[in-house]
């Protein structure tokens, strides 16, 4: 509708009004008073809350926006007593106090405890609950239903939207009770409906009975939301509004458009902004909180409405001013006055330049819809169609993972994954969607069980191959809640069981842990290769921790004995992952294997430095072609596991910092590593590391690095020293691999690729009954991860594989210069057709691809990822015929091959 003052748009806000008591513990208590609680220094004041609280965002935003046409309840008089009628209003307690700030030497007023609330459920219908000078015609409305009466009482609504010839958009700021109650229903179903946008919480949604996971990670909280939006009943009336907006406080927000028309998939969008580094219960409990976040992101949401109330598409720009807002709202905290009185930020919280709400801090993706059938939700309603989890670092980056890598050693995967969630604990850091989820889940429990009055050990169980920082990993998560506060002073203890010789060993050891409890700090007991057999048994050692597990107590000769609050952690030595630990000890019935599982209350499968592959995950989802070839089985990787270079490249870059620092140098905002890029690209493609991130990290400790500027290739170990750890001669060839003369630098590559798409469509024109289902409306169908598009990647890494491809071969690329370059022979097309083939199999089963009868891009499967002896004779004459126009694509850029060798 258009505005009824141009220029100046008109908002009315209404709602639940609610004063705040608040309770201020002054600051400056002498010692010598502190145990006379008359003499302890306080106050108390009163502040604006729900309509009202809401009300004054508005209005500040409004201004702040440059129109300040806001009609409300009457505002509070902040400097004198409540009105009788005021009075009547809901009255809440909130105890605030200073908190010290880290961003300066100044503290911060903010809400320390919730003492409790008084709800008015029989609101009198007086003026103080009226909108003053309520206009029939609006361009926004903005309600407050806190669930406290408003949505039960018409005769208090705004004209606005009671009045049928009325059309303005609602704001419907919506808490617990969500899709409930008389308003809800005239809104949602009245002539309103498709002006109607929804402003709640994540825990709102919880308060009934949706379920949306909790600090797990951005994805799966995105995917619970969206799916309970469209599948719940008790909250699918939602997804009808044409905008819903849900709150995971001031570091996230999911934004669910409906969308008119199209097919039942296209009904609805879903956008998340959310700030990478941090999580939905992101405040510390020694910082304290603030009230008025939500109502701060409606205020900003109205306002970016009302400025353009007919495109919606500007209401993700209000979200992300609002979220940047609700941020500044905690940095702030509630303001002192002159007279020492508390005030809402409001100038600090509507001062959002569009910088700030478009900064690095906020990233945006868009959710996958869960639109799934009944049964698959039931299976798991986070899950996507097809077989790969959806993870927010592939939206990102869904190729070029070694490049990606090489950037984020260089320049550190903060400045590189800006956009995408990154978990630290402490010095440990996680992009792996499923290493955050777990670990994350690892501390929740950790930090329920200190709070708990328990007695008996908390046990956990971490799996991965050797040198994987199984310790490592969980005394970084354990130490990230001592850190935080959250945990008192860890005690570390390790026993490795394949040491011990008797069960005696075992209890000579539960006494160490025994004599760490009396004392400050928690045991941390790491119980390394439990697995191990024990006089021959395999698993023999489980028996012996069932007791201790389930009771808390050991047997000592004829005394009991107990253990005491700690937390045993099972790192095994024999089984990489939880799922082959439990095959092994059913398989063995008289192990003692499910009794030792049923104590287990949390588990780690660590992935390391290595890939995993399709073969250690006996997943059933990827067996759909068994093929005869044991060694493409083996390369296979899992389909959730293709981005191993990504967590390898984070590893070898806190290592660098770690061993040598002098390496990095500081350039604006970020440390960058000065490296040369062929022992890089050692690092971060060679297969395996013998020992995990142990070899890793003995490579670096056996270069000559001290006090250099850079990693240069002189300050390698010799080969035979580098065997130790990695295949010494595997390495040292990926280090020497010959890339492109650099006058045909990245900018030509795409140039490069598109002319070798040309060239083989060219050299196979008219051919495609010869080689069948390969070529498609002349796109080179064998690439396993190309869209079609022009260049495809897979032709890019072609082309940049051309110079050791000839090497190999016995070929170089040399400048033309005017004179004619050799030709290649038969016998070097066929070797190049073989080596080239292995290079795109091999790049496919990385990136989760395997062999199937047909081409399917979701499930990965294609007829060609087979060994080269196993290809028709069609396939590698494409192989052939694509290598076989290398002379041709580089004669384009000037330059020729010549044989070096007879």
């Amino acid at each position: 509708m258009s505005s009824t003052h141009p220029g100046r748009p008109t908002i009315v806000v209404s709602g639940d009004p609610v004063i705040d008591w608040a309770t201020l513990r002054l600051p400056h208590l002498p010692e010598n008073v502190k145990s006379r609680r008359l003499e302890v220094p306080a106050g108390v004041c009163w502040l604006p809350g729900g309509a009202l609280l809401l009300a004054q965002a508005v209005k500040a935003v409004a201004n702040r926006m440059g129109f300040g046409d806001v009609r409300s309840l009457k505002p509070l008089d902040l400097n004198s007593h409540p009105t009788q009628e005021q009075m009547q209003f809901h009255q809440s307690y909130p105890l605030i106090r200073e908190f010290p700030s880290p961003e300066s030497k100044y503290t911060t007023w903010r809400v320390a405890e919730f003492l409790g609330a008084t709800a008015r459920r029989k609101v009198l219908p007086g003026d103080e609950f009226r909108v003053q000078d309520d206009p029939k015609e609006a361009e926004v409305v903005v309600l407050d239903d806190a669930n406290l009466g408003f949505r039960e009482h018409r005769e208090l609504w705004p004209q606005g939207i009671t009045d049928v010839n009325s059309r303005p958009w609602t704001v419907l700021k919506m808490g617990a009770g969500l899709a409930e109650g008389a308003l809800w229903e005239s809104l949602r179903y009245g002539h309103l409906v498709n002006r109607l946008v929804v402003v709640t919480t994540a825990n709102d949604l919880r308060y009934g009975d949706v379920e949306v996971s909790c600090n797990l990670s951005w994805e799966h909280s995105a995917r619970d939301v969206a799916a309970e939006l469209i599948h719940k009943p008790s909250v699918n009336a939602l997804s009808g509004c044409p905008l819903v907006v849900v709150s995971f406080g001031p570091v996230a927000a999911l934004v669910l458009k409906r969308v008119s028309g199209g097919r039942p998939a296209d009904r609805w969008k879903f956008r998340l902004i959310f700030q990478p580094e941090s999580i939905e219960s992101w405040e510390r409990k020694e910082e304290g909180r603030m009230w008025g976040y939500t109502s701060v992101l409606t205020a900003w949401i109205a306002c970016y409405l009302a400025k353009n109330p007919d495109d919606l598409t500007g209401v993700e720009a209000g979200v992300r001013h609002g979220l940047a807002a609700m941020q500044e709202l905690h940095s702030s905290g509630y303001q002192r006055d002159a007279n020492g009185r508390l005030r809402f930020p409001s100038e600090k919280i509507s001062d959002i330049s569009d910088s700030m709400a478009n900064s690095d801090r906020l990233a945006e993706v868009v959710v996958p819809a869960p639109l799934v059938t009944r049964g698959e939700y039931l299976k798991g309603k986070e899950q996507i169609s097809g077989p790969r989890l959806w993870t927010i670092l592939q939206d990102n980056y869904p190729d070029n993972l070694d490049r990606l890598a090489r950037d984020i050693v260089k320049s550190g995967a903060d400045h590189v994954l800006k956009k995408v969630p990154r978990a630290r604990f402490r010095n440990l850091m996680a992009i792996d969607r499923v290493e955050i989820e777990t670990f994350r889940s690892i501390r929740a429990l950790i930090a329920e069980y200190c709070r708990r009055d328990s007695q008996t050990p908390l046990s956990l169980a971490v799996f991965g191959a050797p040198g994987s920082g199984k310790s490592f990993a969980v005394t970084e998560i354990v130490s990230s809640l001592e850190e935080s506060g959250e945990l008192g002073e860890i005690r570390p203890l390790t026993f490795n069981l394949s040491q011990f010789s008797s069960p005696a060993d075992l209890v000579a050891a539960l006494h160490a842990v025994r004599d760490v409890v009396p004392k400050k700090g928690m045991p941390l007991v790491f119980w390394d290769e439990f697995d191990t057999p024990l006089d021959g048994a395999k698993f023999g050692w489980l028996r012996y921790f069932l007791a201790p597990m389930q009771d808390g107590k050991f047997n000592d000769g004829n005394y009991v004995h107990p253990i005491g609050k700690s937390i045993f952690v099972f790192a095994g030595g024999t089984s990489r992952r939880m799922a082959e630990f439990r095959d092994k000890t059913e398989a063995k019935p008289n192990s003692k294997g499910p009794d030792f599982l049923s104590r287990i209350r949390g588990y780690i499968d660590l992935r390391g430095t290595d890939p995993v592959t399709a073969q250690e995950t006996n997943n059933p989802e990827r067996e759909v072609d068994k093929r005869p070839e044991e060694q493409e089985a083996n390369l296979r990787l899992a389909e959730d596991d293709t981005y191993y270079i990504v967590r390898r490249a984070v590893l070898l870059r806190s290592l660098l910092e770690k061993k040598a620092g002098s390496l990095f140098r500081n350039i604006d905002d970020r440390k960058e590593l000065g490296i040369d890029d062929g022992i890089l690209r050692a690092f971060l493609e060679i297969p395996k590391y013998e020992h995990g991130a142990r070899s890793m990290e003995a490579i670096i400790e056996m270069s000559s690095l001290t006090g250099e500027r850079r990693f240069e290739r002189s300050a390698l170990p010799s080969q035979s020293q580098l065997d130790l750890h990695v295949d010494g001669h595997e390495f040292l060839a990926i280090m020497r691999s010959v890339d492109l003369p650099s006058s045909l630098g990245q900018s030509a590559l795409a140039v490069l690729a598109q002319e070798a798409r040309n060239q083989l469509y060219d050299a196979t024109k008219g051919r495609q009954g010869l080689i069948g289902d390969e070529y498609k409306s002349g796109q080179f169908a064998t690439d396993p991860v190309g869209d079609g598009s022009a260049p495809n990647k897979q032709y890019l890494k072609f082309v940049e594989n051309i110079p050791n491809m000839l090497g190999d071969a016995g070929y170089r690329i040399v400048l033309a210069h005017g004179q004619t370059g050799d030709t290649l022979t038969e016998e070097a097309i066929s070797r190049l057709a073989e080596a080239e083939h292995n290079r795109w199999m091999n790049d496919g089963l990385r990136a989760g691809w395997s062999h199937g009868e047909f081409y399917d891009s979701v499930r990965k499967l294609h007829p060609a990822m087979k060994t080269w002896a196993n290809l028709s004779d069609g396939q590698k004459q494409l192989d052939r015929e694509r290598v076989g126009r290398i002379p041709a694509i580089l004669e384009n850029k000037s330059y020729v091959i010549e044989c070096y060798v007879d």
